[in-house]
């Protein structure tokens, strides 16, 4: 067996194995989170003007519900006069392999003009192998059902150093061993995630761990969502990310 043929059957091995794992994970997680912002009467009000400024489309969870962090996206570009349109397309505790399910939002979609696509997805995906098999073939079903000629993983920030994930994680879930641990296996899934679906991701987790450290009071109470200032910094990093693609 010469060097090529060795690689396409490790290559093969891998795919074999990326889809019966993502197989297992959708029988796990079959049953959609629609509360508030995955309704269908929600998505049926999605709809970017195409001949408006750009549209960007955000699918995720609360960590991008919290204080809307698109609307704040929106209003951090207009400092640098740029005017968007925005769409959000998120539920409390939702997964991208969940919501991939939904045939409204499969519609909003491919019959809508969107000019770039922002995904996170739930924050303990990185932390579990069968999740982030999931999370990558939503991701790419996603990205492959709207066209926007750019996506944008954006990973969520790690919990507080205080909260419960860093004494037990649950059941099959590798408990990282500090806020720095798990912003380092966050960012290690979705650098993967962008390379395997032509993506850009921003680096939330490390640049929201390193203002925490710095005294910045980005946490909610809870410890794991974002406070007023946290969300703002979120959609500071989100625009300079999709900046980049817009400008």
């Amino acid at each position: 067996m010469n060097r090529r043929q060795a690689i396409g059957l490790a290559g093969g091995a891998l795919a074999t194995g990326l889809t019966a794992g993502a197989g297992l994970t959708l029988r796990l997680h079959r049953e959609p989170r629609r509360l508030p912002f995955l309704t269908d009467a929600h998505l049926a009000t999605i709809s970017p003007d195409p001949a408006g400024p750009p549209a960007i489309l955000f699918i995720g969870n609360s960590m991008i519900m919290g204080h809307n962090v698109p609307s704040l996206v929106i209003e951090r570009a207009a400092k640098d006069g740029i005017a968007l349109q925005v769409g959000m397309a998120a539920a409390h505790g939702a997964r991208l392999i969940e919501t991939v399910r939904i045939d409204a939002l499969r519609q909003v979609l491919s019959q809508n003009r969107w000019d770039a696509l922002v995904l996170q997805d739930f924050t303990m995906t990185p932390l579990r192998v069968i999740d982030r098999w999931g999370s990558l073939v939503a991701m790419r079903r996603l990205a492959a059902w709207t066209g926007a000629p750019s996506v944008l993983l954006c990973p969520p920030w790690p919990a507080r150093a205080d909260t419960s994930i860093y004494r037990d994680a649950g059941r099959a879930i590798v408990r990282p061993d500090d806020p720095s641990d798990y912003a380092r296996r966050t960012m290690a899934y979705y650098n993967h995630a962008a390379s395997q679906i032509g993506a850009d991701v921003v680096n939330l987790p490390d640049t929201w761990r390193l203002a925490v450290e710095a005294g910045q009071p980005l946490y909610a109470r809870d410890g794991h969502h974002a406070s007023p200032a946290g969300a703002s910094f979120a959609a500071e990093q989100v625009w300079t990310a999709l900046s980049k693609h817009l400008i």
